[in-house]
């Protein structure tokens, strides 16, 4: 019998656990890695991390589509072409979105600059370790379970309900807050239409990559976890302004942003599918 869209996905999300979760504790097995310590970790121990999660999540995606599925493994977008100005353009507005977020919040009072601190070296293993995450996460969410619900449900169903499911793999955060979820849900739309848009993965990672690499330069905690920053903040009051100790996607501001992000390319892939109709 073959399995419909949504069967699918709730057929993939134990499995993508187990298998990621097994590839991660081999990782930390081979290079001596504190798995449960993971504001410890260092830059080259969480992108080590990082890369064995992106092989498990390649792996358990492959074998669902290519077995499960049998459906060639480009399905999922990983081999899309997206545009190289559409690529610069998001990349441009991500990181402007952050650092007009920061340069607001430090004359709204709401955190401090302390200093600047550069070690090339970190910030490559955490360039690296961001690239893995988006690819995986992007990999696993619109390539996979997004394009599986598509075929069950409309578009806006779809996304709702993918995006519902990104929210939830992110509520393992300890630090995560009830507007940090919203984010997550919110970010997770904003994913979900850029994929839409070309039915290529490429343009939601560089989207991906950007929103972490850029919170984190900036001196935010992603998604509530710490690690290198090329710039050090204080943040005088933990409060949904500043995000607190989920950082950036914890904060009020950010959902303003990801509203106008949403709306932007939402009307940027309606058009695009008027001009295709």
């Amino acid at each position: 019998m073959k399995l419909t869209g949504w069967q699918r996905v709730l057929l993939i999300l134990i499995p993508f656990l187990l298998i990621s979760g097994i590839f991660q504790f081999a990782g930390a097995l081979l290079f001596n890695i504190p798995l449960y310590a993971n504001g410890e970790m260092t830059s080259l121990q969480k992108m080590v991390l990082a890369l064995f999660n992106l092989m498990g999540t390649i792996t358990i995606v492959w074998f669902f589509v290519c077995r499960i599925d049998q459906e060639p493994f480009k399905r999922t977008g990983l081999m899309q072409p997206t545009p190289i100005a559409g690529l610069g353009i998001a990349a441009v507005l991500t990181c402007a979105m952050f650092v007009v977020g920061f340069f607001f919040l430090e004359w709204w009072g709401e955190l401090n600059f302390v200093a600047i601190q550069f070690d090339f070296a970190a910030g490559f293993y955490l360039l690296v370790a961001y690239l893995a995450i988006a690819i995986l996460e992007e990999l696993l969410f619109r390539g996979y379970v997004l394009r599986n619900l598509l075929r069950s449900f409309r578009e806006a169903t779809a996304l709702i309900l993918s995006s519902c499911l990104f929210s939830i793999f992110h509520l393992l955060n300890l630090t995560i807050s009830w507007l940090g979820a919203i984010n997550i849900f919110l970010v997770g739309l904003l994913f979900g239409i850029a994929y839409l848009c070309y039915r290529s993965l490429w343009l939601p990672v560089c989207i991906h990559f950007f929103w972490n690499f850029s919170q984190s330069l900036l001196g935010f905690r992603v998604s509530g976890q710490d690690a290198y920053s090329m710039i050090v903040i204080d943040l005088p009051e933990k409060n949904s302004w500043n995000g607190g100790d989920f950082g950036f996607e914890g904060s009020i501001l950010a959902v303003v942003c990801q509203l106008v992000g949403i709306a932007l390319f939402w009307r940027f892939y309606q058009k695009k599918k008027g001009l295709a109709g």
